[in-house]
């Protein structure tokens, strides 16, 4: 029996431990976003110059999605570090980010869109349903279709509000998109 004990108590320990650091790290990003400090490249595709207003790990692919401040503007970039597949708004053919809102029933949708061409690139949060979900998503969207679906991974946690990113920037004045 001693043997036994002994067996539990050790169990206890590391998952004990494991749990601390696992909520230790989620703690730190969001704690570095809230202060607005200058962001490191890990958790964001922002360089350390650009604060990061919010930034995902997307749930299947492991491919970061993160909206950046710039000097005069929202960069959003999605990819993974050293090897970014898109930035916007495109140098060659810039348009600026507009804020998408959707509400109906019981279920509000709310985000920054950024297009390319045929292309949206909206980045979203997502309230509603029955039960009620919640879900931070990209949605792709060529000639006002969707054509695809990017959902955020909840481990790690998510850098920065995106809904209360959505309320300043409204505030501030960028066009709204009611769809």
């Amino acid at each position: 029996m001693p043997a036994r004990s002994s067996c539990r108590s050790t169990d206890r320990r590391p998952t004990a431990r494991l749990a601390l650091v696992v909520l230790l790290a989620a703690a730190l990003p969001v704690r570095a976003a809230a202060t607005g400090a200058a962001a490191s490249p890990t958790g964001s595709l922002c360089s350390p110059d650009e604060p990061v207003q919010f930034s995902c790990r997307m749930a299947r692919s492991g491919k970061t999605v993160s909206l950046c401040q710039g000097p005069r503007h929202l960069i959003y970039r999605f990819g993974n570090p050293g090897k970014l597949e898109l930035t916007l708004p495109d140098p060659a053919a810039p348009s600026a980010p507009f804020l998408v809102h959707e509400q109906g029933g019981n279920a509000e949708l709310k985000g920054v869109a950024f297009a390319r061409g045929a292309h949206t690139y909206q980045l979203t949060h997502f309230v509603g349903g029955r039960p009620v979900t919640e879900e931070l998503a990209i949605s792709v969207l060529r000639d006002g279709s969707p054509t695809a679906l990017l959902k955020c991974a909840t481990q790690p946690a998510p850098i920065g509000d995106l809904p209360a990113l959505f309320e300043r920037l409204r505030a501030g004045g960028m066009r709204v998109v009611h769809r």
